[in-house]
């Protein structure tokens, strides 16, 4: 009896199995083939972002170099900004010279 049972439960649990099922493959070669999409995915994203960072290192490179003449150009214009400064101190000082030169004058005549 114990027999019988034994050898009912083994067949009965073989109709249900999935030991010799023809798609038994299917899911390992849809998880290669979903990795290989992955793969291949993530290297084209990879690519992408080493472009970007081309593109964007050579814009900073780009735009340090556009900044430094800039500071080349600003510092000549303080230069320049300087020199007007002190030639306009200079011109009215003189000025200053001479129109005490022509009050003395004056007041020496009157």
């Amino acid at each position: 009896m114990k027999f019988i049972l034994i050898l009912l439960f083994i067949s009965v649990s073989s109709l249900f199995g999935c030991g010799g099922c023809r798609d038994a493959y299917l899911p390992n070669q849809l998880t290669n083939t979903s990795l290989t999409k992955y793969q291949t995915q993530e290297q084209k994203i990879h690519l992408e972002i080493e472009k970007l960072n081309t593109i964007i290192q050579n814009e900073i490179l780009k735009t340090e170099k556009e900044n430094e003449i800039l500071d080349k150009q600003l510092v000549e214009v303080a230069k320049f900004n300087n020199l007007s400064k002190e030639k306009i101190n200079f011109l009215m000082e003189k000025q200053n010279q001479i129109q005490s030169i022509i009050s003395t004058i004056k007041g020496e005549k009157n």
